[in-house]
């Protein structure tokens, strides 16, 4: 596994933005034709933009069963 580079670069999002693209196609979510183009160009606005992206895909990845949701990790407070 490659690592995943730097958010602040925008080659770096453009890669990682392909890979958000493949999971989507890959669990058949459709994207909004907007969002699509900007994880293809590597999110011109910047890494904000990129933050909130990855942001939804993880609770995306919550609700639809792939990814835990994490909250045993703070049963003990």
């Amino acid at each position: 596994m490659e690592p995943l580079g730097s958010k602040r670069d925008q080659d770096d999002r453009r890669k990682f933005g392909a890979s958000l693209l493949r999971w989507a196609d890959d669990w058949n979510i459709t994207l909004e034709s907007g969002l699509r183009k900007k994880k293809l160009n590597g999110f011109l606005q910047g890494d904000d933009a990129f933050d909130a992206v990855v942001g939804l895909f993880g609770m995306l990845q919550v609700c639809l069963g792939p990814r835990w949701t994490g909250e045993l990790l703070f049963s003990g407070f």
